[in-house]
């Protein structure tokens, strides 16, 4: 199965939901695409928002874990490249577990 592309931030119009699993560089894309630099960063409000908005689901609980583990510098927003790492490596872990219990459930 291939996953849609992901639109940069200088394409305005929504971009569709994805299904699947996402590459490395589909999830920095997606990242992107919420990152506002207004604000300096992803606080945890906005990826929650822009996770939804890309049809992947992320709870109240789930954006704050995520921001815990990976806002390194405790300013409360994924501003690096490094953060983003820590954001990646932390999606990828929730997946495993979503998958082994959903085959624990079988």
């Amino acid at each position: 199965m291939t996953l849609p592309q992901v639109r940069s931030l200088s394409d305005s119009s929504a971009t569709p939901p994805v299904s699947g699993k996402m590459t490395r560089q589909q999830f920095k894309e997606l990242l992107k695409s919420i990152y506002s630099e207004g604000e300096g960063g992803i606080n945890r409000h906005k990826l929650r928002e822009g996770l939804r908005k890309h049809g992947i689901e992320c709870s109240t609980w789930r954006s704050w874990r995520a921001m815990r583990h990976a806002d390194i510098n405790r300013n409360k927003y994924i501003d690096g490249d490094e953060e983003v790492e820590e954001l990646i490596k932390k999606g990828k872990q929730q997946r495993q577990r979503r998958e082994y219990s959903l085959g624990m459930d079988m």
